[in-house]
């Protein structure tokens, strides 16, 4: 269960920021594409500030599980700054991103409890459909592995 929010302004070019934010994820994380959410609410210009004044503010809040290490977490935080500047030219005084993490025990997605970090092939529950199809040999993806490299 991953869930991005990106706050921008109403306006901000947000199209290849989201097939970045998958790239982004699934290699710094080594999970699936189906893994990560993501909706873009907007504001009205003028709505947002820096200290007392008006600013085109952009966050970026990511849900994920616990159990992340820092090595694999700071990297993320990084690429995804470096990203958002890059495809939107937003100032470092007017951009936050930030994680936040949750038990996978507290989280479902397709269907089914999330496993813990490092677990991606353990499927806890759900519909029995959603079970089959994740829990056949060329759905499971282990950490650390290549999922696109063939056996």
């Amino acid at each position: 269960m991953l869930l991005y929010t990106v706050m921008t302004q109403d306006g901000a070019e947000q199209r290849d920021v989201i097939a970045e934010l998958v790239r982004i994820h699934t290699a710094a994380m080594n999970v699936p594409a189906d893994f990560v959410h993501s909706i873009f609410p907007t504001y009205s210009r003028n709505q947002a500030y820096v200290a007392a004044n008006h600013s085109p503010v952009a966050s970026i809040l990511e849900v994920i599980r616990a159990g992340h290490t820092s090595e694999e977490k700071t990297p993320l935080v990084q690429a995804l700054w470096k990203m958002f500047q890059d495809n939107t030219g937003i100032s470092d005084s007017d951009l936050s991103v930030a994680l936040q993490e949750i038990p996978p025990s507290q989280a479902m997605d397709n269907g089914g409890i999330m496993p813990d970090v490092g677990h991606e092939t353990v499927v806890v529950s759900g519909p029995p459909q959603i079970l089959e199809e994740l829990t056949r040999p060329e759905q499971r993806i282990e950490i650390g592995s290549d999922p696109t490299a063939k056996a």
